[in-house]
């Protein structure tokens, strides 16, 4: 029942895991996280198991916990083009470096950029988010606690 501890200790090591679980607002738990901007001309966005089509993207991943992949034979490309275009990927049976975990904040068409939070551990090392190629997310399963 607490495995899913892993995630929120990976962002926020400061928290005691041992301790019982209480209510935390997401503005007081991601708050104090550094934030990356990631350039959507160099990356491609894709579900771990299935198809994503690209009008889907912005309302899939936002809000969501991704993997930062690097994946042989989808680079980054070698300059940042000008087009805010969200393009997808298919993994196929690929399997994809995990660079990093984080947290998608928002998109910004306008800038051509996604705005990501992430742990401290991975901020500390910015070389690893210029090999980001794929951001992936895997499957939701949503059960509503009661239903009104």
């Amino acid at each position: 029942e607490r495995r899913w501890l892993r995630f929120p200790c990976h962002f926020r090591p400061d928290l005691d895991d041992c301790a019982p679980p209480t209510a935390v607002a997401a503005k007081d738990f991601l708050g104090p996280l550094p934030r990356a901007r990631l350039p959507l001309s160099r990356i491609r966005f894709a579900l771990l198991h299935g198809r994503l089509e690209v009008e889907e993207v912005e309302a899939a991943f936002t809000g969501s916990l991704v993997a930062l992949c690097r994946m042989e034979g989808v680079a980054p490309p070698a300059s940042e083009g000008t087009a805010a275009e969200i393009r997808t990927c298919d993994l196929g049976e690929s399997v994809p470096r995990s660079l990093a975990l984080a947290f998608v904040h928002s998109f910004d068409l306008a800038r051509g950029e996604v705005s990501v939070i992430l742990s401290a551990a991975d901020a500390a090392e910015p070389s690893r988010l210029a090999e980001v190629a794929v951001v992936a997310r895997g499957e939701v399963a949503w059960e509503p606690y009661s239903v009104r």
